[in-house]
C-alpha cells in the first residue's frame, strides 16, 4: 500500500557540527494514502529513506512505508535540530523563512 505525494522534497539531513549527511527524509503533500492514514492535501514528513528509485517514482522508508512521487521535485538540506518543524508541518520554504527571520534578528542585537 502505497501513499502518492506532489510537491516534493527530498530532505537532507546535516549534522551541524560538519555539514555530514545524517539521512534523507521524504517531505510532500498528500494526493492518495491507500492505507487512510492521511488525507489530500496533508503534508506528510516521512521516516528515514533506505531507497529511492527516480526512474520507478518510488521512494521506500525504513520502516517500509512506499511513496510514489508525482511530478519534479526538490532537494532541500536542513540541519537535524530543524527536522522538528517538518514533523510539526513546516515546509521547506517556510523553514527558509524561520532561518532569515532568525538571520533578521541577529543582526538587530
Amino acid at each position: 500500500m502505497k501513499t502518492i505525494v506532489k510537491h516534493w522534497y527530498i530532505i537532507k539531513v546535516l549534522d551541524p557540527k560538519d555539514e555530514s549527511l545524517l539521512g534523507q527524509l521524504l517531505w510532500g503533500i498528500v494526493v492518495n494514502d491507500e492505507r487512510n492514514r492521511f488525507n489530500y492535501g496533508d503534508y506528510v514528513s516521512s521516516s528515514v529513506i533506505k531507497e529511492i528509485n527516480l526512474e520507478l517514482k518510488l521512494v521506500v522508508t525504513n520502516s517500509n512505508s512506499e511513496y510514489v512521487i508525482q511530478g519534479e521535485g526538490n532537494e532541500f538540506s536542513v540541519y537535524f535540530s530543524e527536522v522538528k518543524l517538518l514533523d510539526k508541518g513546516f515546509s521547506p520554504e517556510q523553514i527558509l523563512q524561520v532561518r532569515q527571520s532568525e538571520v533578521n534578528n541577529k543582526k538587530k542585537h
